[in-house]
């Protein structure tokens, strides 16, 4: 059995390589390589990376989050609901990416989890009504779909993970 793979911010690596990161979408790649370290340190958004215990200077997962002021108009309906016509705060998971090597062991899994805790924690000191995520086709959006994602609406890439979901989902991890 495989052990389970550790979460630490980009903050307290580094020194880890981010270059040689290979997730198979260039975009998600280039932005870990080139980005990442600027956009913690400017707090922009905050990276966290997966790293084998046995080997910590390899990133082999990332996620990133940040605060999204989402324009009412463009909310759906189940967050609109009973609220005043004002941008609704959100989290944002930014990006979400597991190394080729390592796919199919349940890393973006784990990395969503650690979101999604990390979602709840900080929605318990400033306010934020869901977890939003904009996938990148539809093969991220049946996995995020899995997890309780609802579109915004049919045929969306943007999902949004509601924090009575999101509350649920800790509870049963």
């Amino acid at each position: 059995m495989q052990k389970k793979p550790i979460v630490v911010s980009l903050a307290d690596c580094e020194d880890i390589d981010r270059a040689s990161f290979n997730c198979g979408v260039a975009a998600l790649d280039q932005w870990f390589a080139n980005q990442a370290g600027q956009a913690q340190r400017k707090g922009l958004a905050k990276v966290w990376v997966a790293t084998e215990r046995h080997s910590p200077a390899v990133a082999i997962g990332y996620s990133s989050l940040t605060a999204l002021s989402l324009p009412f108009e463009d909310a759906p309906a189940a967050l609109r609901r009973r609220m005043p016509k004002k941008p609704l705060q959100v989290i944002l998971l930014a990006r979400l990416a597991v190394d080729q090597r390592h796919q199919g062991r349940g890393i973006g899994r784990q990395l969503l989890m650690d979101a999604i805790d990390r979602t709840w924690r900080a929605a318990s000191q400033v306010p934020a009504k869901a977890l939003v995520v904009h996938a990148k086709d539809e093969t991220a959006a049946a996995f995020y779909e899995k997890y309780g994602f609802l579109r915004f609406f049919d045929g969306s890439l943007h999902l949004f993970l509601p924090m009575g979901t999101l509350e649920l989902l800790i509870e049963a991890d």
